[in-house]
């Protein structure tokens, strides 16, 4: 955000000044912006938008329009050379085209600027008025100028029927660009259908009014506040500044309004317009006279909306807390063990599948390729990976879909290892759904499977302490008393109780929700063929090292807030519907103790061993007792194509 600041600063210092040595340093802050930032491209489209409305202003107000064209010429050619920064190793260039997003405003602003200018002059002769200066010109932008002017014809009708040209021969190009240009915002794929920053922040622009206050704080209403003001200054005084202002802030607000993801990109804009406000409190005394008085009382009280003098709910309100109090979620902490593990103990090559979630932390922290990252390029490869993990019910064919891309890493990095690991963690369970979505989905036409059969996903249960009987009571069963404990863990639409003597558990019973009444587990599973697993042991009947999901909901409130006893995964059991029992995910990541709760009654399947798939406990410290370790939130497994055999 600091490049777009100061490129747009230095062009237009550059261009106000007419100074060309600080177009070429605008030129140099725009080829860092574009190495370093994909949203590039707004900045880029937005100032060839506004040269090119620029043009048609000062035609209007009988002002040059060619002026901006070698400001924006310098920063144009220096914006291509990236190519000789981004190339593959030793290669010395790479021509990196723009995309037409950028490439259409551009072009177009320089056949505009030359083909009024010729307007212009044409329009200036007829009248007899001679323009120009009769001088010689001495600095760097009138020795430019000079020789524009003097072929302005000639410039102005080769732009014409090279105009002509290009429509005729690329009006699918021009459509191409207009539906990126306008549509871009609201149109999602089925991967981004799933993708919460890639969908609508607002439902309309009075929600995005009340969704956007909590965001851009008071600057938004400000923005709006100034928009006809500026307009007023754009028609009648040919501001430059405010049409840029205009054009760079209002149609972030409605590309905002669509995509969240643009919240980011937006966020100078429409600031940089809101603070306009102070123009009002300068304005001269014969022009906005009622408006200067609101703009002043506006600006005296700004600083007292940005002080929280009532408490955190005026600062959230005229501040926006997103940025203020953002910071590492819970799970970075958790995969902190598997990063690092895999950073010492793997080799350079080793390629791991994982959701495209954590692919940034893992090529960062671990310096290891990922199949998929957050960059979301590769629909396809999402799709695989989602088909992978939950689409089929049948190892080889999950080990087929990875058998792909290791023929691509043996074809084009030799001296790789190629997919070694699959991870997987906790959060992937709720976004079971988005993982089926994708699968399910047409990629090509973009046309999603059925709802019905598409969103569907695992529901979680969690240990619920206020319906729980924690304390022991005495209980009559089968002619004689027994202490026992009601555990309840609620899930949507139902709640599951396990009431417990010491270490056994006498019965499981579920609420039903929809039916208004109570079964017994079993009666409710084979209903409706499900199953309910948990990533921890339920019981520790096998391994008492580490605390089991029951014991952790016994000791509520008897342990410390750092305990593992309150990670999601000691607290939560998971139901997993008819064909998610056969899964993949399901299969690697609740598959540890399938046996146990297999034994309990409550897996309705006959647990397979995995023959592709081992578990790597190496990180994950299932089984020993020291805080450095995950517990089974990241489960790595190491694959074999050939099968690690019995």
């Amino acid at each position: 955000m600091f490049l777009v600041i100061s490129s747009l600063f230095l062009f237009f210092k550059a261009y106000n000044r007419k100074k060309i040595s600080y177009a070429f340093l605008c030129g140099l802050s725009f080829l860092f912006l574009r190495l370093a930032w994909g949203g590039s491209a707004y900045p880029m489209m937005s100032l060839g938008i506004f040269a090119t409305l620029l043009a048609v202003v000062n035609f209007f107000h009988n002002k040059s329009t060619i002026e901006i064209l070698p400001y924006l010429l310098i920063v144009l050619i220096m914006y291509q050379l990236v190519g000789f920064i981004a190339h593959e190793q030793g290669a010395i260039w790479h021509y990196h085209p723009m995309g037409s997003i950028e490439a259409y405003p551009v072009a177009c602003a320089l056949g505009a600027s030359i083909v009024l200018e010729m307007f212009r002059l044409r329009r200036e002769s007829k009248k007899g008025i001679k323009s120009g200066k009769n001088s010689i010109p001495t600095d760097a932008h009138h020795r430019i100028m000079a020789p524009l002017r003097a072929n302005i014809k000639f410039l102005g009708i080769s732009t014409i029927f090279t105009a002509l040209a290009f429509s005729a021969f690329y009006s699918a190009s021009i459509m191409g660009f207009i539906n990126e240009a306008l549509l871009t915002p609201t149109h999602r794929s089925v991967v981004h259908m799933t993708v919460a920053e890639q969908n609508p922040l607002a439902g309309s622009f009075s929600q995005f009014l009340s969704v956007g206050y909590n965001r851009y704080g008071i600057a938004l209403h400000y923005a709006l506040l100034m928009a006809p003001v500026l307009a007023y200054l754009v028609i009648f005084r040919a501001s430059a500044g405010s049409l840029f202002l205009l054009v760079w802030g209002l149609p972030m607000m409605w590309a905002t309004m669509h995509k969240a993801q643009l919240l980011f990109g937006s966020s100078a804009s429409i600031t940089a317009l809101g603070a306009t406000v102070g123009l009002l409190a300068s304005a001269d005394k014969k022009q906005l006279q009622n408006l200067r008085i609101v703009a002043t009382l506006l600006l005296i009280f700004i600083p007292v909306f940005y002080v929280p003098l009532l408490g955190t709910y005026m600062y959230d309100k005229f501040v926006g807390f997103y940025v203020m109090r953002m910071g590492p979620s819970p799970d970075r902490y958790y995969w902190e063990p598997h990063l690092f593990w895999h950073a010492e103990n793997t080799d350079y090559g080793d390629a791991i599948v994982t959701w495209w979630d954590y692919g940034h932390w893992i090529t960062a922290v671990s310096r290891r390729p990922v199949l998929i990252d957050n960059l979301q390029a590769d629909y396809h490869q999402i799709q695989d990976v989602a088909r992978f993990f939950l689409n089929t019910d049948n190892e080889e064919e999950a080990v087929d879909i990875l058998r792909t891309y290791q023929r691509a890493y043996e074809r084009n990095r030799p001296d790789w290892a190629g997919i070694k690991y699959v991870s997987i963690d906790w959060t992937m369970i709720p976004k079971g759904s988005a993982l089926h979505f994708i699968a399910q989905g047409d990629i090509d036409s973009n046309e999603p499977a059925d709802p019905s059969i598409a969103w569907k996903n695992y529901m979680q249960c969690g240990f619920n302490p206020q319906m729980s009987q924690l304390e022991e009571v005495l209980e009559p069963i089968d002619g004689q008393f027994h202490r026992t404990q009601r555990i309840v863990f609620t899930c949507p639409r139902a709640a599951i109780t396990f009431k417990l003597s010491g270490q056994n558990i006498l019965s499981t019973q579920v609420y039903d929700a929809q039916l208004r009444s109570t079964v017994a587990w079993k009666t409710y599973s084979q209903s409706r063929d499900i199953s309910l697993l948990g990533v921890q042991s339920l019981t520790g009947m096998y391994d008492r090292r580490l605390p089991s999901i029951l014991q952790c909901a016994r000791l509520h409130g008897q342990v410390p807030s750092g305990s593992i006893c309150n990670m999601p995964q000691f607290r939560t059991l998971v139901l997993v519907p008819q064909e998610f029992n056969d899964y993949m995910l399901t299969r690697l990541y609740l598959g540890k103790h399938l046996e146990e709760y297999r034994e309990l009654g409550l897996y309705n399947r006959e647990p397979k061993p995995l023959r592709h798939f081992r578990l790597v406990p190496d990180y994950s410290g299932d089984g020993l007792e020291d805080g450095e370790f995950s517990f089974g939130y990241v489960r790595s497994f190491e694959v074999d194509f050939e099968g690690f055999g019995d």
